[in-house]
């Protein structure tokens, strides 16, 4: 993995972090490491206003890039420990057969967005 690559995925997390602390359907959004402690797969920890919390996991990869079931296995068991349902967000290709299958057996639901899709909405946020 590039330095380049790297600070994109960093830049990438940051982003969706943010739109989610943004999403009116969410009270707060957190670092899972700020809100649990160790690093352990799952990037965020979202408090719905609805109430319940989602293990969230963000995954940067170019864009001709599959995600492949070894990218999610570690988010999908810890998740699951703490039981809580998933939100998986990532760019990318597309995510391969054995991934999709693991995500779908855990009803997590999934969102695709490209780098630069994102950096557009963040354009149209206020500061």
């Amino acid at each position: 993995m590039t330095e380049e690559f790297s600070k994109k995925g960093t830049e990438y997390e940051g982003m969706v972090f943010k739109i989610l602390k943004g999403d009116a359907r969410f009270a707060s959004v957190q670092h899972w490491k700020d809100a649990y402690g160790k690093d352990v797969g799952i990037d965020f920890v979202g408090t719905r206003t609805s109430g319940g919390e989602y293990a969230i996991q963000v995954e940067y990869r170019d864009h001709d890039v599959t995600i492949d079931v070894n990218d999610i296995e570690g988010f999908v068991a810890k998740a699951s420990e703490v039981n809580m349902p998933m939100i998986f967000v990532y760019s990318g290709k597309s995510i391969g057969p054995a991934a999709k299958k693991l995500l779908d057996d855990h009803d997590c639901i999934i969102w695709r967005h490209t780098f630069n899709y994102l950096a557009s909405l963040l354009n149209k946020l206020p500061d």
